[in-house]
C-alpha cells in the first residue's frame, strides 16, 4: 500500500493534447525534465529512469540536473536540457513555463490528483507518453503497476480504530476525505479519523 501510496504522488490525470500541439516521434529519444518529485517516481517506476534529464532537489533521479521545484525553477537550465517533455504536477498554469518549452520543441504535461481514480487514471497517458518517447515497457509496466495495487488494497487493514493520516505536524495537518490516502485506506476497510473534506 505504501508503494501505491508513492504512486499516488506520481502520476494522474495527464491534460488532453490540445490541437496542432506535438507530440513525440515513435522511437525518439526522450528527454524528460519533471518537477515533480511523485512524477519522477512514476517515470522510473515505468522504466524511464534514464530518460530523466532534469530534475527537483527531492527527486530520486541522480544522474538527471537540478533544475528548481515548481514554484522556484531555474528557466534557463531547463531550455539548456532541451527536453522533449517537460512533466509537472499542478493546478495552475504556467506561461513562462510553456514559453521556454515552446522554444525547446517540448511538450509539457501537467497532472493534478487528489483521488486514487486520479492517480489511476494517469497512468495510462503517462505510459504511452513515455512509449512514444521510445521508453519499452512503459505500457506493460504501468499494467503491471495497476494489478500490483488491486492485489494490494484486497488485503484488509486490522485496524479496527480510526487512524490519523498526518502529512505536517507544525502545523498539524491531516489527510480528510476526499483524498487518496482515505480512498487507500478505505478500500482496504480502514476508518479515518477525519471524516472531514
Amino acid at each position: 500500500i505504501l508503494g501505491f501510496a508513492a504512486l499516488a504522488f506520481t502520476a494522474a490525470c495527464g491534460r488532453a493534447p490540445v490541437e496542432g500541439e506535438r507530440t513525440p516521434a515513435a522511437g525518439s529519444a526522450a528527454r524528460i525534465v519533471s518537477l515533480s518529485p511523485a512524477l519522477t517516481r512514476t517515470v522510473c517506476m515505468l522504466g524511464g529512469q534514464g530518460a530523466v534529464v532534469g530534475r527537483t532537489p527531492w527527486c530520486d533521479a541522480p544522474d538527471a540536473v537540478v533544475v528548481g521545484t515548481l514554484e522556484d525553477r531555474n528557466l534557463e537550465a531547463i531550455a539548456a536540457l532541451h527536453p522533449t517533455l517537460i512533466l509537472r504536477q499542478s493546478s495552475t498554469e504556467d506561461p513562462a513555463l510553456d514559453t521556454v518549452a515552446a522554444s525547446s520543441g517540448a511538450m509539457v504535461r501537467t497532472w493534478h490528483f487528489d483521488r486514487v481514480e486520479d492517480v489511476r487514471g494517469g497512468l495510462d497517458p503517462l505510459a504511452k507518453l513515455l512509449a512514444a518517447g521510445g521508453i519499452p515497457g512503459a505500457e506493460a509496466a504501468a499494467r503491471d503497476l495497476l494489478d500490483r495495487h488491486q492485489r494490494a488494497i484486497a488485503v484488509p487493514v486490522r485496524s479496527t480504530l480510526p487512524v490519523l493520516f498526518l502529512f505536517s505536524v507544525d502545523p498539524p495537518m491531516a489527510f480528510g476525505s476526499g483524498t487518496y490516502v482515505d480512498d487507500l485506506w478505505r478500500a482496504m476497510g480502514g476508518a479515518n479519523a477525519i471524516t472531514q473534506a
